[in-house]
């Protein structure tokens, strides 16, 4: 087993790294030999192990996290309540195992290749034990690799000094290769039939097919739609075959529909390209490449997902699986060839390599560099729902309203439309009509109407309704926008509540934005509606409307390293690699499902403070809020938002200035601050919304108290 020991010292040599090694995929089951139980239960159908650092010298934790990749659901939030075992941290998607000698850490290879680590479950009875079976994959050389760094984890914890001199003699004392061998886990039930907990699968590796089924079906399962007629090609810039699966609202899972699929990509005349799918026996569908497909390729599971809308506005996510990286990479190349002529109507050989390069990869589940320090201590968790104060909490009306509690719709014909939150005075504006009203940020994490500005005017006396605002000055003047003079800004003067200022920026040229700070930003094809940028300068936010790039403008190499984008322009060579930050096609065909509605994201925002750097960034589409946890977008974790969905169009939202803990939502006719403690993972219940409003408190009611409500038609 220590024939590995020689590279030891590579796998331990970088101490910055949390994480030692890793095996990227298997699955985690405890097995009871001899308990009433059960003989074995299936934990996570698709995880990573691996063994990370602690904060301790010398100790070290073996930790089995629940892998989710696109178009992934998260079924088990019932199932797994009471369920985690004393000791194993308090994580449902993550299971921690302290390195000790007690484990009995060891593994095996059984008959036919399968490999197997295992180790005693402590907090369980006699003769139980944890399994990870590695997925087939997996070298016989990485696994010895594992446990050898798991051996010398626990020799380190034992004797408090470096394994690196340790002998082979000493070692051999955490080797438990003898012992009896590990018992088999019980098979994964059958498809017909699953259990909620069986159905987390989503990659298409997942989909168990039985000996005498060619597709699993059943009856409640998301039906394919008739596929539409494709129009002659007048050339093919792809044309591959994979396995074809359909994601079941249902279940939350990807169906397998069919073994063997041609996928075609192919232009049709005047910067119009088609996707084409088509089975043995029938087309399975048609659609134009567009960038509302929100394409997410993934190689490491050989994936591609998409949606596809129909033309009723129904929408449905679907999965190509290819049988190598090579399939996939020539239909990737043809797919975003196709994509990006058609937003950019020019030909995708006239575009240079590098640039090439840079939109695929702009495509793809990347795991963005140089993580700044501050992001890489371990984030505070949220998941203490029961001590969310309830005035944060609920945003939504029974149909009994009672008749005392305060009406918040005013009949002028105006809604609320944006939102601007101060740091100076804390002090939110919202801007309804030619209205803007001014709320005051309470102790208790609260909205309290403070004052109304009842008409917004040009210096000439023009009653207008501002498109975009911007606080400037301290808190101290809005610089706004009149939608029918797109060319000209005026600046309001916050104390006397009039423009005092207007500024003519070009008698044809409008202007489309106006930020704080602004850059050049490279180019994927949608057009970007908005930019936010971290107090540092290092990070740029731009907004699409399907999508985020988040873009690091600190230059890593060249004459100009250490600088940002900001004080001097990058190469020619060292385009900053942006990070695109979207929904998975899953969750974008759900939202679709329940709103009718496509994806369009307002301008986004990351939190801000004085003494506080950027955390999370909050962006809203239709009823639905969304938070990206900043740490885990430049960690690349794959499930880095949460949700949060109102009865009502979300017309603007923010941070509260200071803390990413609370965020300032404007509907239609409310204006309130909830607790990000109360956003969501998206599922499917947390996407449907509030069917039993109580869920996630004590209250019987989803009505909203007096003092909960904000008279937002000031």
């Amino acid at each position: 087993m220590f024939m590995l020991r020689n590279v030891s010292k590579f796998i331990f040599g970088d101490a910055a790294k949390e994480s030692i090694i890793e095996i990227p995929q298997g699955q985690l089951y405890i097995v009871r030999p001899l308990s009433p139980k059960g003989f074995s239960e299936l934990i996570f159908k698709d995880a990573a192990a691996s063994i990370r650092r602690t904060g301790q010298e010398f100790q070290y934790q073996l930790v089995i996290q629940r892998a989710y990749e696109e178009g992934e659901e998260e079924l088990v939030d019932d199932e797994n309540e009471g369920g985690d075992v004393e000791g194993l941290g308090g994580d449902k998607d993550e299971k921690t195992f302290l390195l000790d000698q007690s484990l009995h850490f060891r593994s095996e290879v059984r008959e036919g290749g399968e490999k197997v680590l295992a180790w005693r479950d402590l907090s369980g009875d006699v003769g139980d034990l944890y399994e990870f079976v590695c997925d087939i994959s997996t070298s016989s050389e990485k696994v010895a690799t594992f446990v050898l760094a798991a051996v010398q984890c626990q020799y380190e914890r034992k004797y408090r000094r470096s394994a690196q001199k340790a002998t082979e003699r000493e070692l051999q004392e955490f080797s438990f290769e003898e012992e009896s061998p590990i018992p088999n886990a019980s098979p994964i039930a059958s498809p017909v039939s699953p259990t909620s907990k069986e159905s987390a699968a989503a990659m298409s590796k997942e989909v168990v097919v039985g000996k005498d089924l060619t597709v699993a079906k059943s009856d409640g399962q998301t039906q394919a739609p008739p596929a539409a007629v494709h129009p002659d090609a007048l050339e093919v810039l792809a044309k591959e075959t994979a396995e074809l699966h359909l994601f079941d609202f249902n279940s939350g899972t990807f169906i397998l529909q069919d073994h063997f699929v041609t996928a075609t990509v192919s232009e049709v005349g005047n910067w119009q390209y088609w996707l084409q799918i088509t089975g043995t026996d029938r087309e399975w569908l048609g659609q134009p490449v567009v960038a509302d497909i929100n394409p997410v390729f993934n190689f490491e599971y050989l994936s591609f997902i998409f949606n596809h809308y129909t033309a009723d506005g129904s929408a449905y996510s679907w999965l190509l699986r290819f049988k190598n990286q090579a399939v996939e990479e020539r239909f990737q190349e043809g797919l975003m060839q196709a994509l990006w002529e058609y937003l950019h109507e020019m030909k995708w050989s006239k575009t240079k390599v590098d640039e090439r390069d840079y939109v695929l990869e702009a495509f793809n589940d990347l795991t963005m560099e140089d993580i700044p320090e501050e992001l890489e201590e371990e984030e505070e968790e949220e998941e203490e729902a029961d001590e969310i104060d309830d005035s944060q909490r609920s945003e939504h009306y029974d149909s009994d309203e009672e008749a005392d509690d305060v009406v918040t719709k005013e009949d002028d014909g105006n809604v609320n439309s944006q939102l601007a939150v101060g740091y100076k005075h804390d002090r939110s504006f919202v801007v309804r009509g030619s209205k803007i009203g001014v709320f005051k940020h309470t102790p208790n994490n609260n909205l309290e109407f403070s004052t109304n500005i009842s008409k917004v005017e040009t210096s000439k006396g023009k009653l207008f309704s501002p498109k975009k605002v911007m606080l400037h000055a301290e808190d101290s003047n809005m610089i706004l926008q009149n939608e029918s003079e797109p060319n000209t800004l005026y600046r309001m003067d916050l104390e006397y509540g009039k423009v005092v200022d207007e500024w003519k920026v070009h008698d044809d040229i409008p202007v489309t934005n106006f930020a704080p700070e602004n850059t050049h930003i490279p180019a994927l094809g949608e057009p970007i509606i908005g930019l936010d940028v971290s107090a540092d300068g290092r990070w740029v936010l731009a907004i699409c409307g399907t999508y985020l790039l988040l873009i690091d403008a600190l230059q890593k190499e060249g004459k100009n390293e250490g600088r940002l984008g900001f004080e001097k322009p990058f190469g020619k060579d060292s385009k900053p690699q942006p990070r695109r930050l979207g929904l998975q096609p899953s969750h974008v065909a759900q939202f679709q499902h329940e709103t009718g509605a496509p994806l369009s994201f307002t301008p986004a925002r990351f939190n801000t403070g004085l003494d506080s750097s950027e955390t999370s960034i909050i962006t809203a589409t239709g009823p639905f809020i969304i938070t990206w946890n900043l740490k885990k977008v430049l960690a690349g974790r794959k499930d880095p938002y949460t949700i949060k969905r109102y009865a009502e169009e979300v017309k603007a939202d923010n941070f509260k200035f200071g803390s990413d803990k609370n965020v300032i939502v404007a509907l239609p006719n409310e204006v309130n601050m909830v607790a990000k403690q109360s956003f969501r993972k998206p599922t499917r219940e947390s996407i449907a919304g509030p069917v039993t409003p109580a869920r996630f408190g004590r209250r019987s009611s989803a009505r909203l108290r007096k003092d909960e409500i904000v008279n937002s038609p000031f």
